[in-house]
């Protein structure tokens, strides 16, 4: 006896007298038989009990969200010297989704920004350390390429990072994100949708990583952000909370 049912977000795994445990797109076998693995489906939408030598036949209806009318993308890229290995593939990424992205149809626009840490050594929330050095040529957040259509010139952006050093293990990551926002030079579209994706490999400076985080107590400090000025302790330093809820 066979009996097959389908559950929200799961998949129809006998096909062909065979139980199916990878997850992918629609996909068709050589038997013939399509089979869906992702969507949302209620549960005992579809239930059959098969005994050997029957068969059935079923129809489900799934409905994808539909794709925005236009989206901008910007790429965020921590190039601090510990992302050497794997900042190239990484870069490579950023181009090859930008190229599929360009592919659906949708009005994308993109671009570029880029971020190590602060030079200098600061000292606040019980944290002291050298962020940056400048002589590396270590900096806080660069933009290198606002909203464009121009992916050539974005993927010429993405190639010409160069790698730093950022001293200590946090690096400046509130400030990009905090710029994501605040940098109108950014040029994103009013009415499209806004996605940032930013590849790194460690934790911000925050005078508190663990402030909301389910389940974290106590205090986690990596150092305050100093902000735009550059100076610990003035009065445009940078929260990591306060930013991601100016992100939204």
């Amino acid at each position: 006896m066979l009996k097959v049912r389908l559950f929200p977000n799961d998949l129809l795994r006998a096909v062909c007298g065979k139980f199916l445990s990878s997850m992918a797109p629609i996909m068709s076998l050589g038997c013939g038989t399509a089979v869906l693995v992702s969507g949302s489906l209620p549960a005992a939408d579809i239930e059959d009990t098969l005994y050997p030598g029957q068969s059935t036949n079923n129809t489900a209806t799934m409905t994808l969200p539909s794709l925005p009318s236009a989206a901008d993308v910007l790429f965020s890229f921590d190039c601090t010297a510990s992302m050497g290995g794997v900042i190239d593939t990484a870069k490579a990424n950023a181009v090859s989704l930008m190229a599929s992205l360009a592919a659906t149809g949708v009005s994308f626009h993109f671009g570029v920004d880029s971020f190590m840490d602060y030079p200098g050594t600061f000292s606040s929330c019980g944290y002291s350390d050298t962020y940056g050095d400048s002589a590396s040529g270590d900096y806080p957040y660069k933009l290198n390429q606002g909203m464009t259509t121009n992916m050539g010139a974005v993927s010429t952006a993405i190639n010409g990072l160069k790698l730093g050093w950022g001293v200590d293990g946090p690096e400046a990551y509130t400030r990009p994100l905090y710029e994501s926002y605040a940098d109108t030079n950014v040029l994103w579209r009013t009415g499209a949708k806004r996605v940032l994706v930013m590849f790194g490999d460690d934790v911000p400076h925050d005078c508190n990583l663990n402030e909301g985080i389910a389940g974290k107590s106590g205090t986690y400090s990596t150092g305050g952000d100093p902000g735009r000025d550059g100076l610990i302790g003035t009065s445009d330093d940078l929260d990591l909370q306060t930013v991601l809820a100016g992100i939204q």
